[in-house]
């Protein structure tokens, strides 16, 4: 269910999760793969355009032979942004994020505040 979540999080701006996984807490904004994508290059640009414009165009032809946005990669991964990191007493914001749906063990729509 919570990819389904995430696949559709794109269409409406994002969605507000709380993740639960082995070691710590992760709250923030559910995107898709593609808002993502497009955040991520964006940060690199800010530093290194000439290889955020390098990394856009293998992104562009991987996703023209079907390999970098299949519906198998964008469901096994989940995608957060502004997010806030908890690992026991300390906390570390985190504003993009990419993990393994299976490495989550439950989650809650909304943010741990």
């Amino acid at each position: 269910m919570l990819e389904a979540l995430a696949a559709q999080a794109g269409e409406h701006g994002g969605l507000a999760v709380t993740l639960f996984f082995g070691g710590g807490v992760l709250t923030g904004t559910l995107i898709d793969l593609a808002q993502w994508e497009h955040l991520w290059l964006e940060a690199i640009a800010t530093t290194q355009p000439r290889l955020a414009d390098g990394l856009r165009k293998g992104l562009a032809a991987n996703r023209a032979e079907g390999a970098a946005s299949s519906g198998q990669e964008a469901d096994s991964f989940l995608h957060m942004k502004d997010a806030t990191l908890i690992t026991g007493k300390a906390t570390r914001p985190v504003e993009l994020w990419r993990g393994r749906a299976s490495a989550v063990t439950g989650w809650t729509l909304g943010r741990y505040t």
